[in-house]
């Protein structure tokens, strides 16, 4: 399966109630997602999904009413975990603690804590989780 996107940008002048009567027909169209903008909004179709002739049934583009202006691009899927996990970044507790991915340089802390970033609870970065390591460093 492809994860190629199209996105198409839409400008709408005035954007209501055009954005809603647009929205609705790109639906049906087949259209996945939209994204409202202060000036329209985009929409995503997946690329085996989308044909040059798919705006032709959209009978909104052809209203006198409103101005619709667009642009296309492809857009290649990202893999959101895998970049946020690039940028994770070890965290250091009270000059105890450390807690790191394993591909981060070990510190000379009394204690490390090692985790695979998922993106789940536990790397240290949320304050619940950073207070509970300082919590439990101050049990006996």
């Amino acid at each position: 399966m492809d994860n190629t996107y199209i996105a198409y940008t839409f400008t709408i002048s005035p954007k209501e109630p055009a954005s809603e009567i647009l929205i609705a027909e790109l639906g049906e169209a087949g259209f996945e997602s939209f994204v409202e903008t202060d000036t329209g909004f985009i929409a995503y179709i997946r690329k085996e999904d989308h044909s040059d002739s798919i705006l032709d049934a959209i009978y909104i583009l052809n209203n006198k009413s409103f101005t619709i202006n667009y642009n296309v691009e492809e857009i290649e899927q990202v893999n959101w975990n895998s970049e946020w996990e690039k940028n994770f970044e070890p965290i250091q507790v009270d000059e105890t603690v450390s807690i790191r991915a394993p591909f981060h340089q070990k510190t000379n802390l009394p204690y490390e804590i090692i985790i695979e970033p998922k993106m789940s609870f536990g790397t240290g970065h949320h304050e619940t989780t950073y207070m509970m390591v300082q919590h439990l460093m101050n049990l006996e």
